[in-house]
């Protein structure tokens, strides 16, 4: 039987085992629980004790344990209670460590007295400043009225040039104290230093145990250490002629707790240790009305939005973290003052920000949490480098593809849009690329779960090459409009010997302005995209989407084409301004290139499935 019990709270039984017997036991290291900042170590003591009860000492606890999370369980036996002790090591030369604490801090309080005598003499000069003044005006009006009394202003003046003198050497002489001074601190805290790095701290357990039945038991040591975590690393290759793509999901790990783990069982976890089991609270929110107070509007709402969203997901952090009932509702009201602020926004919000608050909440939604429990033991050095072990390794499915933005580059990129039919979850990470065996860059995937799909880069194809020409241009006035007609022809080459597969986006106008301007396509000669995710986001944008598929040994006047034309129509009292991010503006007068970037990521998120 398992009994779970936290070591702080269990130290109101410790008098009925102070008599009982001690032993010392090390213990093996049988499994740990990765998270991404910490580690859930368990270590295993078997122990073969007779009935009664018995002080256990688990000896060598690593320096980066946390020292409340310190719980035990026992099986074929009843856990009592459960400490941590530190104990110095090393030669500690108490008394030669005391003599230089008194010395640092005298010479702190000679540092200290000495600034308060540069303060005096500060005061002393601007006295003196103004006696200075007090002379030079006395001195013009008393020769003017013709009673100057020389002598008087004689010795006032000499008085004067000597006190400035004498404290323009105090202050020399305090400036060189001070540095002697500083440099002998720096060197008495050296030696502190010094002497502290003979002592050292070793950490045991203290397990109070009851046994009522005599054979073999265990003893299960639970304790989080810091400085241990992992990130996911990947590496995706594919073949050009295939639409299976291998897979490699790896686990990048820093381990620097101060023990080794050797033929542990290891898990992978997103997730965060908590010490709090308890949920937060909700609290009213208030708010205030006035009179003839202007509504107040925020500038930069993105920057504002991310803010507050940093505060909440750091409160949220600590109250997990929480130890007692007053930290936790501590960090419940930081949350709720968090919330507060956003609540605030959204009772201001205009139209355009409505968008903006809806794509910041969007972006700090949590990753799900998942564990990966890796298929056989691994040996895991506590050292500064940082070690990788493989979590999968498994064939997916996709569809390798070119994209071409001829508007933006002649250029075409590979792309390829694969479906994890494998792994439970793959976390957001980074991406090592390869084709044909052969390394091409490095992207980044998002959170992907089992049966969704993700689209990476597969870098540049210089087999194919795409242009854009600008074909016609033609103006026209009709009634109280302006007719503009534009004719677009974009050009695909393809090298290789046989057919590709093309995606060819390109954009036409759309209005700032709701109502003021028409924008009508024409002509096409090749059918734009029936993808469900064009059709209902990026159409009604402006954007424009063919996928085609190219023959081989298409160049020169052999290359395929695509034709459109586009009609502008709009009052022809008004005229086409050239966008500048630096001075354009929206209906609502706010700068458009923020609000343009923002729509522009929006995009390219849903593009390569990003959350």
């Amino acid at each position: 039987m398992r009994r779970l019990i936290l070591c702080l709270f269990l130290f109101l039984i410790l008098p009925q085992v102070v008599n009982a017997k001690t032993e010392s036991y090390k213990g093996k290291i049988q499994k740990v629980t990765l998270y991404r900042n910490q580690a859930m170590v368990t270590r295993n003591i078997e122990v073969d004790l007779p009935t009664g009860e018995h002080t256990l000492t688990i000896q060598d606890l690593p320096a980066q344990i946390v020292e409340s999370s310190l719980y035990a369980e026992g099986e074929g036996l009843d856990i009592r209670a459960v400490k941590i002790e530190s104990i110095e090591v090393g030669k500690n030369p108490e008394k030669k460590i005391n003599d230089l604490d008194n010395k640092i801090e005298n010479v702190r309080n000679n540092i200290q007295k000495i600034k308060i005598l540069q303060s005096a003499l500060k005061k002393k000069i601007n006295y003196l400043t103004k006696q200075e003044k007090f002379i030079t005006t006395t001195e013009k009006i008393e020769l003017s009225r013709g009673i100057l009394n020389t002598n008087t202003m004689k010795s006032m003046t000499l008085f004067n040039f000597e006190q400035r003198e004498k404290l323009a050497l105090d202050e020399f002489k305090y400036s060189l104290d001070i540095k002697a001074l500083q440099k002998e601190l720096t060197l008495l805290q050296k030696q502190r230093m010094e002497m502290n790095k003979g002592t050292t701290k070793k950490r045991e357990a203290i397990v109070f145990v009851e046994k009522k039945t005599s054979g073999k038991s265990s003893v299960f040591l639970n304790y989080l250490v810091r400085d241990s975590g992992w990130s996911p690393l990947y590496n995706i290759r594919a073949k050009k002629e295939s639409n299976s793509f291998e897979l490699e999901f790896n686990a990048r790990i820093h381990q620097i707790s101060g023990e080794d783990w050797d033929n542990i069982e290891l898990t992978l976890s997103n997730a965060s240790p908590s010490l709090s089991a308890v949920g937060p609270g909700i609290s009213p929110f208030r708010i205030n009305l006035s009179r003839n107070v202007p509504q107040q509007q925020i500038q930069d709402l993105s920057a504002v939005s991310r803010s507050i969203n940093q505060k909440l997901e750091v409160a949220r952090e600590k109250q997990q973290e929480a130890r007692n009932w007053q930290e936790t509702q501590g960090y419940n009201w930081e949350m709720n003052r968090a919330a507060n602020e956003y609540q605030n926004l959204e009772l201001v919000a205009d139209d355009e920000d409505i968008s903006i608050l809806n794509k910041e909440s969007e972006s700090s939604h949590s990753t799900p949490s998942v564990s990966y429990s890796l298929k056989g033991k691994v040996s895991l050095a506590s050292q500064k480098d940082p070690q990788l072990v493989t979590v999968e390794n498994v064939k997916l499915n996709g569809k390798l593809y070119n994209v071409a933005t001829p508007i933006l580059t002649n250029f075409v990129y590979r792309e390829a849009e694969i479906e994890n039919n494998q792994v439970e979850e793959l976390l957001a990470g980074s991406v090592n690329v390869y084709l044909d065996d052969s390394f091409v860059g490095n992207a980044e995937i998002p959170n992907v779960a089992k049966g969704q799909s993700f689209v990476t880069g597969f870098g540049i194809d210089s087999q194919i090459k795409t242009r854009r020409a600008l074909v016609e241009r033609k103006e026209k006035i009709l009634g109280g409009n302006k007719e503009l007609d534009f004719h677009i022809r974009i050009y695909v080459e393809n090298f290789y010997d046989k057919k590709s597969l093309l995606r060819v986006a390109d954009r036409i106008p759309i209005s700032l302005k709701d109502g003021e301007l028409r924008v009508t396509l024409v002509s096409n000669t090749s059918p734009l995209s029936t993808d469900e995710l064009y059709v209902q986001e990026e159409k009604p944008k402006g954007i424009l989407r063919w996928e085609l598929e190219i023959p081989g040994n298409t160049s020169g006047k052999k290359s395929q084409v695509i034709e459109y034309s586009y009609k502008l129509e709009f009052d022809k009292n008004l005229n086409i301004n050239l966008f500048n991010s630096g001075n354009t503006n929206m209906p609502s007068g706010k700068p458009a290139d923020d609000l343009l970037r923002d729509e522009f990521e929006q995009m390219q998120k849903k593009r390569y499935n990003k959350k």
